[in-house]
């Protein structure tokens, strides 16, 4: 994000006489209107900055050397006027670039107490209020293809001192920013997180993101949470969009706006669903059976949240593991099937794929079998259904035929051969309460009738069930923290290895024996790059497997990053940027207390590192323009208080092609 900053020359009542100074970065051309800045004071009669009562703008086209004047500008004078007026300069920006309303009581109070620009950080480099406070305006009298170049005068005891000319511009503004990337996208019922990426330079300071619901209507700005964060020449925007319905399709695209209001081009359209469709439950209880006056075979079956789907396809084979092809497309809703292309005699195989909102199709469920019988043995028994109960899973069916004496229990793990596992049964229900069940697995179960001639049938329509009997996974061991890059680094022990049915941890992060954050991560270490220096964390670790048993918490793990003294620590995103003949350093703002400096270093290989520029605390840009072609260099940044400076920030190591 671009930081720009001002240097004034100004001319005092000594009568000496300045060189007048170029600056760069002080125009900015929009569509149809120039942006000029002013400078960094909030001038008025009533509150002079540096004596300053106002500015005084003029401005020339091309190589002419006569100036026009453009008019004057100066602070409002109340808290109304400043208010009528941010109101007005809100058209100049597509919304306020903060995620909440811009506090213009809070900025008018320290506009009072100091009349700098930099007293209102972070929104002196807010368009609305720069020029709603008067050190920026706008010139509409300007046309195309025209080169045009402004002088600012200061009014200094009544008389007018020139200050500095701009930069040349010309309309219509082009800008040069780089387009946002579809980069991940993460979905749940509740929300939706997509990240953007962004490659190379000038990125945009302000992101808009605009939503359309369910593919209907037009897109709207859509107010969501934004994060962003920088990695060598790339950019990620993080958004979390929370107001939605659930399982609704939704389309999204990202917009970028440099600081005076310019867009630069949209990103494609990103399409999800508010839902995991992975949360979806496959179709059970699937029973295949014969019916008197049913010229086929009937198949039945449940299936949970029929709202998280668009629909079910059901396939069919004539072999068990191979060859099945779709026979239907059927409503969420359905619950019952009549296959009617079949043979008698003839075994068929059939499972179910869950079609999710945007096409999606899910893994198999369980296969059945089922045949169109016209044998003198028995049918078998139908509607078959199971029911998990604690450490045990109780069978129920239904007589498929008469005559019947008793019946026989079998059981098996999915895509093995079933054993029986009762003894002969005269009721229509069994208890499997063996000891051998595991919540782990999901069994396949199918019962055989046996009429009075003892005739066996065939096997029931096959159901899958997992019994409900708590897994717990293995605890997580050998939690350690450490301190690493300024971010607090997590590992443990890789506990898949023990166990493969752990599908992720939890880590939960304590500050004063209070959880403020808990992380989902799939992998045994984890870099928590959110924790503050000077405050003790906790943490403990536990393991979740993939059918929601979850471990002991593993030992606790402390950790201090500790904080540098006074509290002073290298200022946030330290950037470099490759310009024309110069490097370009970038920095965040910092808040700390008693910082009045910053200090840059830089080495190339095989040297110390050296001081190359001290910086005054508020601004946040340098360029190096002493850099030669082919060299490799290495630059660090620290904070400079009263007497002390910080640790060195990690190194910006950039080769100047």
């Amino acid at each position: 994000m671009k930081r720009y900053i001002l240097f004034l020359l100004l001319v005092f009542a000594s009568g000496a006489v300045a060189q007048i100074q170029q600056v760069n970065s002080m125009a900015e051309a929009r569509q149809n209107e120039i942006i000029v800045f002013l400078g960094k004071g909030i001038v008025s009669t009533s509150k002079p900055f540096q004596n300053i009562t106002a500015y005084r703008i003029e401005r020339k086209e091309g190589n002419r050397n006569n100036w026009t004047e453009v008019g004057e500008s100066r602070a409002p004078a109340t808290n109304e006027e400043f208010k009528r007026a941010f109101n007005e300069a809100l058209s100049y920006f597509p919304q306020p670039h903060q995620d909440s309303p811009i506090p213009v009581d809070v900025i008018w109070q320290k506009v009072l107490q100091h009349n700098n620009a930099d007293s209102i950080a972070p929104y002196n480099f807010y368009l609305p209020v720069m020029l709603a406070l008067g050190y920026a305006t706008v010139d509409k009298n300007v046309k195309p293809k025209i080169v045009y170049q402004y002088r600012i005068s200061h009014q200094i005891n009544g008389s007018w001192q020139t200050a500095f000319v701009t930069n040349s511009v010309s309309l219509p503004a082009l800008p040069m920013m780089p387009r946002a990337q579809s980069f991940k996208q993460f979905t749940q019922p509740n929300q939706i997180e997509l990240t953007f990426l962004l490659k190379g330079e000038n990125f945009p300071v302000y992101y808009q993101l605009l939503r359309r619901d369910n593919f209907n209507g037009a897109f709207a700005i859509q107010p969501v949470q934004k994060m962003l964060s920088v990695r060598a020449d790339s950019l990620f925007v993080n958004i979390r969009d929370t107001l939605l319905v659930a399982h609704q399709a939704y389309e999204y695209v990202l917009a970028g706006y440099d600081r005076v209001g310019n867009r630069n081009i949209p990103s494609d359209t990103v399409t999800v669903a508010s839902y995991n469709f992975n949360e979806a439950t496959l179709p059970y209880r699937i029973n295949t059976r014969n019916q008197n006056n049913v010229q086929g075979i009937l198949l039945s079956w449940r299936l949970d949240n029929p709202e998280l789907s668009r629909g079910l396809r059901l396939l069919r084979s004539e072999h068990q593991n191979k060859d099945f092809e779709t026979i239907a497309d059927l409503p969420p809703t359905d619950t019952l099937y009549i296959d009617q292309q079949v043979e008698p005699m003839k075994r068929y195989y059939y499972h179910f794929r869950i079609l999710g909102v945007l096409g999606e199709s899910s893994v198999t469920s369980a296969t059945v079998f089922g045949m169109f019988q016209s044998s003198l043995a028995p049918l078998p028994p139908v509607n078959l259904s199971t029911v998990p109960e604690q450490q045990a899973i109780r069978l129920r069916w239904q007589a498929g035929d008469t005559d019947i004496k008793g019946y026989y229990v079998y059981r098996g793990i999915a895509g093995e051969t079933l054993e029986q596992v009762s003894p002969f049964l005269t009721d229509t229900t069994y208890l499997d309460s063996s000891q051998e069940l595991s919540g782990r697995i999901f069994y396949d179960y199918a019962v055989r009738a046996e009429n009075s001639s003892l005739h066996l049938s065939i096997h029931s329509d096959t159901v899958q069930v997992r019994p409900e009997i708590p897994t717990i996974s293995q605890r997580p061991r050998e939690l350690m923290a450490t301190v690493a890059d300024g971010r607090i680094r997590l590992s443990w022990l890789d506990m898949k290895n023990l166990d493969n049915a752990i599908a992720v941890y939890e880590i939960e992060r304590s500050v004063l024996q209070k959880v403020d954050t808990l992380f989902r991560w799939e992998e045994n270490s984890f870099n928590d790059s959110t924790a503050f220096r000077g405050i003790p964390y906790t943490y403990r670790v536990r393991a979740y497997d993939m059918f929601g048993g979850a471990s002991d918490w593993s030992q606790d793990a402390f950790i201090l990053m500790a904080a540098p003294s006074e509290q002073l620590f290298a200022p946030p995103g330290f950037q470099a940027f490759k310009g024309e003949g110069a490097i370009t350093l970038r920095w965040g703002g910092s808040l700390q207390n008693g910082l009045v400096a910053y200090k840059i270093y830089r080495k190339t290989q095989g040297a110390a590192p050296s001081l190359l520029a001290t910086i005054e605390a508020g601004k946040y840009e340098y360029t190096d323009r002493s850099v030669t072609k082919g060299e490799k260099y290495y630059y660090y940044i620290t904070a400079v208080g009263s007497n002390k400076e910080s640790e060195r920030s990690s190194a910006l190591i950039l080769s100047y092609d």
